[in-house]
């Protein structure tokens, strides 16, 4: 049996999208705007606890195309408060010329999407908390772009465990 588990933001909504292609035999972690898990040790041991005890083989982080978070970022709001929000102002403007300039909105969700993913992804494998677990484990680690308006799930593959190396 796959025991798969989800990194969502709490404002996409997207358990019961997600169950239906998955099976409801998932698990879910809401994290806002599903940037980063890094700020409590506590909360840290807890999942490494979690992906032991529940024998988990993938993690899914998951962002959503109608992300409002996304959208405040790629319209350029200055009203953006949140520590996630300044994370992916950050990302965007850093990489605004080279992977955002002159693309459609949804090209630069999608984009935004993608990095914000795969910064998360790497935090993870980077830790020190979950890197012997991921190892040991042989977990994969995945990226989900959601588009519940369309009804689409896009897969992207992030971290294959290959023996003692990580590969992106």
């Amino acid at each position: 049996m796959k025991n798969r588990l989800f990194i969502i933001c709490p404002f996409s909504n997207l358990e019961s999208f997600i169950n239906k292609k998955y099976g409801k035999s998932v698990y879910f972690i809401s994290n806002p705007g599903a940037v980063t898990l890094f700020k409590e040790l506590d909360y840290l041991v807890a999942i490494k606890k979690f992906l032991e005890e529940k024998e988990i083989d993938s993690i899914y982080i998951a962002n959503d195309l109608s992300c409002p978070f996304i959208d405040k970022v790629i319209h350029l709001s200055s009203d953006l408060s949140y520590s996630w929000e300044k994370a992916m102002d950050k990302i965007y403007n850093e990489n605004y010329f080279e992977n955002f300039c002159d693309k459609s909105n949804r090209e630069q969700k999608l984009q935004l999407a993608t990095f914000n993913i795969n910064n998360l992804a790497k935090e993870i494998i980077d830790s020190e908390i979950f890197k012997e677990t991921i190892s040991a484990r042989k977990i994969f680690i995945r990226g989900l772009v959601t588009d519940r308006i369309n009804n689409a799930i896009e897969e992207i593959n992030i971290h294959h465990f290959n023996r003692n190396s990580y590969e992106f």
